[in-house]
């Protein structure tokens, strides 16, 4: 007698195609995790190219600002229209340049170089007032256009030409108060500056004047 062929029973085939479909969801889960994970990768970097972006802008607004030099009190170091850039926390050292508030004009800015700083000893003669600071090393940096509206003596003494409303503020005085400077412009022709509304108080100051961003060709840091 011929022998019967046996028929796969059901479950044989049930078992084997559930092989096959979870089969295929693992090359398919695969195949997805594979794809997603560049994408991930790609969104990971653009997270933190954005969050170290914010981290720079929120360092600038809380530490530093921006300014515009306005006139030529301060030429020939820093030009009409240039921008700078002001830290906000640094304490002005002398021959530092800084921006401030002048009195009864909050909404301005102005920017000049500090020559005294608290401490200095100051004396008025014959209308004229005289800041020395003989400990200054003699390789600081010296007064620009120190023959107008203001020289350095021999021993260290600078000589200032004063506003006649000022010789009041200053008589009687022996040195700088404390949180207050006396600041001139570069350009001493042509600068309002400490001769015409007196010293700046630490409160009016804004930062020190550090770096130089436009013009382009002038970018770098001021001296």
């Amino acid at each position: 007698m011929a022998e019967t062929k046996r028929k796969p029973s059901r479950k044989l085939i049930s078992v084997s195609k559930r092989r096959k479909v979870k089969l295929k969801k693992k090359l398919f889960v695969k195949k997805q995790s594979q794809e997603i994970q560049p994408k991930r990768i790609v969104k990971r970097s653009r997270l933190f190219f954005v969050g170290g972006i914010c981290v720079v802008v929120l360092f600038v607004l809380i530490r530093m600002t921006v300014r515009r030099v306005d006139g030529q009190s301060m030429d020939p170091n820093l030009a009409n229209s240039d921008r700078v850039l002001v830290f906000k926390d640094s304490q002005p050292k002398r021959y530092n340049i800084i921006t401030f508030r002048p009195k009864g004009k909050p909404n301005e800015s102005y920017v000049k170089r500090v020559i005294g700083i608290p401490g200095d000893a100051i004396w008025m003669d014959n209308n004229t007032l005289y800041i020395n600071h003989q400990l200054v090393s003699e390789t600081e940096r010296p007064l620009t256009n120190s023959n107008l509206l203001g020289r350095k003596l021999p021993d260290g003494t600078i000589k200032v030409w004063l506003n006649q409303k000022l010789i009041k503020e200053f008589a009687g005085k022996q040195m700088i108060p404390e949180n207050k400077y006396f600041v001139l412009g570069d350009n001493r022709n042509h600068s309002s500056d400490s001769r015409v509304f007196g010293l700046v108080d630490t409160s009016q100051i804004e930062g020190v004047v550090k770096w130089r961003y436009y013009p382009f060709n002038k970018i770098g840091t001021i001296d």
